[in-house]
């Protein structure tokens, strides 16, 4: 049986959000997981691959919370648009860093805007 494209998707995201948040959540409190979502909403990026991507990742979170989030935390999403611009991006990844205070950034399509990040 052929695996379809949005398993795919679903099941590398929920993994992601595992393997990376790992002993984060040993307490007993049931804060949420803040992510940030950032990928290129607008621009000729987003044509490319980039919304279906964003879609994708909004799905798996879905599952995510549905089968009782991450060791019983909830995931919550803080959507960011790159604009298809490098500058944006990185603005915006500090933004969610700094001001939302996000665990974890998911996301970014581009390799243009994924070196300058790192």
């Amino acid at each position: 049986m052929p695996t379809s494209r949005r398993s795919l998707l679903q099941r590398s995201a929920a993994t992601l959000f595992f393997a990376s948040l790992g002993s984060r959540f040993a307490s007993a409190e049931a804060e949420p997981v803040r992510i940030g979502v950032l990928y290129d909403l607008s621009g000729p990026f987003a044509a490319g691959g980039s919304v279906a991507c964003s879609v994708g990742t909004q799905i798996a979170i879905d599952l995510v919370n549905e089968r009782g989030g991450v060791g019983g935390h909830k995931v919550v999403p803080i959507n960011a648009d790159c604009q298809s611009k490098v500058d944006v991006a990185i603005n915006e990844a500090e933004r969610l860093l700094s001001q939302e205070k996000v665990d974890i950034i998911n996301g970014v399509y581009a390799s243009a805007h994924a070196v300058p990040l790192a």
